[in-house]
C-alpha cells in the first residue's frame, strides 16, 4: 500500500493534536509512545536513523545513498568497502560534509586531530621503521 502524501498544513495541524495530547496528559502519551516503539522496533530505528540524519547533516537517506553510491560503497581514504557503520567526514570548523570514511580511518584523523603536520610526521615515522 502507498504512503498517502500530507499538506503542510496537515502536518501542522497533526503536530498541534500532538502536542496538546501531550500536555493534557504526558505520561499517558509516554507510555502509548513506548508501547509503540516496542511493538514496531524496525519502523522506530529507522525513524530514529532518519531524524538523527537529518538534525545533524540536513540530510535524507536518500542523499546519504546517493554519496555512498558516488563513493562506489568505499571509503574516501583506504578504498576499503564499507562493511556496518560509514562515517560522515566534515570539517569541524565550518561543519561542512566532506565525504564518507570506514570507522577505523575516520577515528585515525580524529586522533591526529586532523593536523597534517602531525600526520606528515607520522608517515615519516612509519617510512622510517618500516621493515624493521
Amino acid at each position: 500500500m502507498a504512503k498517502h502524501k500530507t499538506t503542510k498544513e496537515q502536518r501542522k495541524k497533526d503536530s498541534a493534536f500532538r502536542r496538546e495530547y501531550y500536555r493534557q496528559d504526558p505520561k499517558k502519551f509516554q507510555k502509548r509512545t513506548k508501547k509503540w516503539q516496542l511493538a514496531n522496533p524496525e519502523k522506530f530505528k529507522l525513524m530514529c536513523r532518519r531524524s538523527n540524519l537529518k538534525r545533524t547533516w540536513g540530510l535524507t537517506l536518500e542523499q546519504k545513498a546517493q554519496i555512498v553510491k558516488s563513493q562506489n560503497n568505499r571509503c574516501a581514504i583506504c578504498s576499503n568497502i564499507f562493511q556496518n557503520k560509514i562515517c560522515i567526514d566534515h570539517d569541524h570548523n565550518t561543519g561542512k560534509i566532506r565525504q564518507l570514511l570506514c570507522v577505523a580511518c575516520n577515528a585515525g584523523i580524529g586522533n591526529f586531530k586532523e593536523n597534517i603536520l602531525i600526520l606528515k610526521s607520522a608517515i615519516s615515522y612509519i617510512e622510517k621503521w618500516k621493515g624493521v
